[in-house]
């Protein structure tokens, strides 16, 4: 399997470290008066690269990427950021290689006494007596470094005229001060380093009292909603200290995740970058910055074909935020979702592009005050179009904290519209779903009593009972129906013995009623989808349940 790796340019062990996402802003898009090679010339090169292509075709197309260089390469810095290492705890007053006696405790044992110390000991410290700070360890000792200084490398771009430079965060994470390098020789160093960690982004301001009367060069911030898979995109940075490189690619997947940030979006692209590239620009060929390039796909350590970057328009709100503010202020919506498959749109009587479905909602939360409900889709927000759950998410954090926008679902099969109030994410409860808080599982068996059987879906489910309650530890204000046995669709649906159904189609069940006529109304010739908890931890989820085509054999009961 792939591993992502940093691109950032350390020593070789480091190779293995993974990157992470930058950003840009709307409002700090001061660039280049005009572009030579205009929107324009690129079309007219790419369009003359047809079936009929010849070498002046091509020396055409690299004609524009001559420009794009000239134009960008001049606001490309080198970063170097210098982080402090912590000094050791406990200092070593020197190094001793050695194994301590098994079956003695490395506090209480005392070197002088034992033969295998004693002529090192009584060599190295006449008197008998161990310095203040010298610990002995179970294996060997070595003595730790005091505070050092340690150097991280990547890459940036100004995006101000001002001294206003866009990089990564995990490229000047801890770093005390950052020194930026651009082609001419020119050297600025500064200690003003502004990040968002959640996206990986960082802006670095320079010292205006350095600058004077100079203006940067600086490179513009594209709208990166436009960029489209198989477009050609240009990555300028320092791979492998390679400084002020610029390699070529074309966007080959849009809205691409990886783990390396809490939020990302990434654009993917198959332009070389290699560590040493963090932060660097990625550039269409108007010479416009539509990502920032962050990570790459790697079983070794280097480039092996997939790279990634942040989009252009998903940094500039951060970088907006940090210019102006100094931290990144995000709104919360307070939801568990779920995207919406097309067996669970049958289910519910929605189209499959509908939106999003809502799994849990949580206590005290903005979803709660608004009235949002477990079972609803979102379709729109604030008058935009929800297509998946990290679309939501972004549309949500950018909400002004205080203001109230309209939010659209489809409930029971008709649509609403709600009033959000978006709220602060730094002031969210703590709690993280009405069902969260659950006691520990009691012992002994249950008396399952009445069961009630979904044959063609393979479910058994019995009515959630106070003997069902001690033996799933859950308490009084726990509801739904207990699952007593799965086969064929609902063990592929990932049901199983013991977890609740606190909802089936539109039922709530929250007695032996509730299930009774949630049972009743059931099509077992449609897809079913049911809300599922499990009393062990973790919060609901829907899961979709599609009728068997053959009732399962009894043998794959559980």
């Amino acid at each position: 399997m792939p591993v992502f790796k940093h691109t950032r340019g350390l020593a070789p062990a480091a190779l293995a470290g993974l990157l992470a996402a930058g950003g840009t802003a709307a409002a700090l898009t001061a660039g280049p008066a005009a572009l030579t090679a205009g929107p324009t010339a690129p079309a007219a090169a790419v369009a003359a690269v047809g079936t009929n292509a010849t070498a002046a075709d091509a020396r055409e197309l690299s004609g524009v990427f001559r420009t794009v260089a000239e134009q960008v390469m001049p606001a490309v810095v080198a970063v170097e950021a210098r982080v402090e290492t912590p000094a050791s705890p406990s200092p070593q007053v020197r190094q001793f290689r050695g194994q301590i006696p098994r079956g003695i405790d490395p506090e209480s044992f005392d070197p002088f006494s034992d033969p295998q110390f004693r002529r090192f000991f009584e060599d190295s410290f006449p008197g008998r007596e161990l310095p203040e700070g010298f610990r002995f360890e179970r294996n060997q000792l070595r003595g730790v470094p005091r505070g050092t200084m340690r150097v991280k490398s990547g890459s940036g771009a100004v995006i101000d005229p001002a001294g206003l430079i866009l990089t990564n965060n995990h490229v000047v994470e801890g770093a005390s001060e950052v020194t930026v390098r651009f082609e001419n020789g020119d050297e600025y160093t500064t200690s003003d380093i502004l990040t968002d960690p959640d996206t990986d982004v960082a802006l670095l301001r320079l010292n205006p009292e350095d600058l004077g009367d100079k203006k940067l060069p600086s490179v513009q911030l594209a709208d990166s909603s436009r960029t489209q898979v198989g477009d050609w995109v240009l990555a300028f940075g320092s791979p492998l200290n390679q400084q002020f490189s610029m390699t070529a690619g074309i966007v080959s997947g849009k809205s691409r995740t990886s783990g390396l940030a809490a939020r990302e979006n990434f654009l993917q692209h198959d332009a070389a970058i290699n560590p040493g590239s963090s932060g660097g620009p990625l550039v269409n060929l108007d010479g416009q910055i539509v990502g920032v390039n962050t990570a790459i796909s790697s079983r070794g350590g280097g480039y092996d074909g997939i790279s990634f970057a942040v989009p252009s328009s998903d940094a500039e709100w951060v970088v907006n935020q940090l210019a102006e503010n100094g931290k990144v202020t995000r709104a919360f919506l307070g939801v568990y979702m779920q995207p919406l498959d097309a067996a669970a749109a049958e289910a519910l009587g929605v189209p499959s592009d509908a939106g999003v479905l809502v799994a849990d909602v949580i206590e005290g939360s903005p979803a709660e005050a608004a009235g949002i409900e477990e079972g609803d889709v979102i379709v729109s927000l604030d008058g935009r179009d929800v297509s998946d759950p990290r679309q939501l998410s972004r549309l949500v954090e950018r909400l002004e904290i205080g203001k109230e926008v309209p939010l659209a679902v489809i409930r029971d099969g008709g649509r609403r519209t709600l009033q959000l109030k978006a709220a602060n994410l730094s002031e969210a409860p703590t709690q993280t779903a009405r069902r969260e808080r659950r006691p520990e599982r009691g012992d002994g068996d249950a008396e399952i009593g009445e069961v009630f059987q979904l044959d063609a879906f393979g479910l058994a489910l019995a009515p959630l009972n106070d003997e069902w309650r001690d033996r799933l530890g859950v308490g009084e204000d726990a509801t739904g129906a207990v699952v007593v046995a799965v086969k064929g669709p609902a063990r592929a649906a990932g049901l199983r013995p013991g977890q609740l159904v606190e909802r089936l189609g539109r039922q709530e069940i929250a007695s032996a009623e509730d299930l009774e006529a949630a049972l009743e109304s059931v099509d077992e010739s449609k897809p079913l989808l049911a809300l599922v908890s499990d009393p062990r931890g973790g919060n609901s989820s829907f899961r979709t349940l599609e009728p068997a085509a053959d009732r399962p054999d009894a043998d794959d009961e559980e």
